[in-house]
């Protein structure tokens, strides 16, 4: 009956590890998941947080406008959360 009672909290105690540390995909997705949230909440400080320094980022697709500083991203930023409602959503993540 010792056997079994041990295989029995082994098991739990495996299953309740490796629940609780997620891995370098899931810590990824975490930190995506909180800078969208913060871009929707408009919290500026937040935002700001999960960028480079030295980021570099094009508007979007159709658009030659390269920001090179996070600063300049941040103005960027601070131009369109001046329109009443806008939000981000990301689609198809790969980490």
């Amino acid at each position: 009956m010792k056997p079994v009672k041990w295989i029995a909290t082994l098991t739990l105690l495996f299953t309740f590890v490796c629940g609780a540390f997620a891995g370098d995909k899931e810590d990824v997705q975490a930190l995506q998941d909180n800078a969208v949230k913060a871009f929707n909440a408009k919290d500026k400080a937040a935002y700001a947080s999960y960028l480079a320094d030295d980021l570099q980022s094009f508007t979007g697709v159709q658009t030659p406008l390269l920001l090179e500083t996070k600063a300049s991203w941040m103005n960027y930023i601070d131009g369109l959360w001046e329109l009443p409602f806008v939000s981000y959503t990301q689609q198809q993540n790969s980490v």
